[in-house]
């Protein structure tokens, strides 16, 4: 583990750099992505992220079907914490 630890974004840094320095990311991007609209409640987007056992969801335009933005379980987090 690094001094900034495993999960900071240079612990993971240290790690992509090391035996797994030569896989590219679209070798391991999700290919099944679960999406949510713009106007969706967090506690909907908490759904789905509980029921599909994942920590982001792609925010999704309602008419284009374009991505929009990346919603994380931190950020619900977070929202959550500013409002309690």
């Amino acid at each position: 583990m690094s001094a900034f630890g495993e999960s900071s974004p240079s612990g993971l840094v240290a790690l992509a750099s090391g035996a797994s320095g030569s896989i590219s990311a679209g070798e391991i991007a999700s290919t099944q992505v679960a999406t949510v609209r713009p106007r969706q409640s967090l506690r909907r987007a908490a759904q789905i992220m509980s029921e599909h056992e994942i920590t982001h969801l792609l925010v999704t335009d309602t008419r284009s079907d374009r991505p929009i933005g990346v919603i994380s379980t931190l950020d619900i987090a977070a929202r959550v914490a500013q409002h309690t």
